[in-house]
């Protein structure tokens, strides 16, 4: 059964469902406190939504203890999700990406888990290996970045319920609640994407090959 939204949970029953149901690693981040990132940064480039290790990468876990004890001794950090291992991500502005993911299930496509962040973008999962793929790919359709990021390896992208601040949190757009499916390919979605960032870009605006 695919949803739109997952019910909000606390942190840690995300945090459990992300590491025992779908495999993927989870580590800690700064979070949002009285209007500043809890780094204490001023210029802080991504408030609240940062590893709070240096090390993050190497301490990314899916053991439930060891997730547990974190979220014991850090009750109010983010979950970041460590990209480029189990999965890659495909970014791109959250109203382009809503009618992608609208325009793909209406051509019976199964996208994977999509993200709405705080800060205005859609985060498309898709399988490892679609950030390398991604320049590529773009390049076939003939167009450029169109407002499209992606996430691979050493990088990482926040996960529900974390967010920042007033701004609210991120919540799942579309998600598999029971039995994870197999991640698409970048190849599978981003014709859904280009189509929709040219039909929302009004200086992008030509024929798509979507």
């Amino acid at each position: 059964m695919l949803c739109r939204r997952r019910a909000r949970t606390t942190a840690l029953e995300a945090a459990l469902w992300y590491a025992q149901e779908w495999g993927w690693a989870v580590t800690l981040g700064a979070y949002w406190d009285r209007g500043a990132c809890s780094c204490g940064s001023a210029d802080c480039p991504a408030p609240g939504e940062h590893p709070l290790n240096v090390d993050w990468a190497n301490r990314a876990s899916r053991d439930p203890d060891t997730i547990a004890r974190w979220l014991r001794e850090n009750p109010r950090a983010s979950l970041l999700l460590p990209t480029g291992q189990t999965f890659d991500v495909i970014d791109v502005p959250a109203e382009p990406g809503h009618a992608a993911l609208h325009r793909m299930t209406q051509l019976g496509l199964t996208p994977g888990p999509a993200v709405a962040t705080s800060s205005g973008r859609l985060l498309f999962f898709v399988a490892p290996g679609g950030h390398e793929a991604l320049p590529g790919l773009l390049a076939a359709y003939g167009c450029g970045a169109l407002g499209i990021r992606s996430h691979g390896p050493g990088d990482h992208v926040i996960a529900p319920p974390s967010g920042h601040g007033e701004k609210g949190t991120a919540r799942w757009a579309y998600i598999s609640h029971e039995h994870p499916l197999p991640l698409p390919q970048a190849e599978q979605i981003v014709g859904s994407l280009v189509y929709a960032l040219r039909a929302t870009i009004p200086a992008q605006r030509h024929p798509a090959r979507a």
